[in-house]
């Protein structure tokens, strides 16, 4: 059924919003949304484009995994590439080699 998918995304939105500490309000102002209209996506009641998920990605710095029902929070660029990494070739072992070269 759609309106589940839009209720999971909804849901990993607000789980992902609060880990950052960040209000409706605050979402809503920096995507050009209302308060109640990001509080009817993380109901949903209301559908978000792929170009508004990825503005609130940027936002709150985090990828939203849509078909596997989660999301990832990044520190660093170093997280972000490590969890790359990983995806494409499983747990790389030398994680702080990685870290260092890619903050230079």
């Amino acid at each position: 059924m759609v309106i589940n998918k839009y209720m999971e995304i909804g849901k990993q939105i607000k789980k992902a919003r609060k880990a950052r500490d960040v209000t409706q309000k605050q979402l809503g102002e920096a995507i050009g949304f209302s308060e109640a209209h990001i509080s009817y996506i993380e109901t949903g009641k209301r559908n978000i484009s792929v170009d508004k998920i990825k503005q609130i990605e940027t936002i709150l710095k985090c990828d939203f995994r849509i078909l596997s029902g989660e999301f990832i929070l990044f520190e660093t660029k170093a997280d972000k590439l490590y969890e790359i990494l990983k995806y494409i070739f499983g747990t790389p072992r030398n994680y702080k080699e990685i870290t260092r070269i890619w903050e230079r």
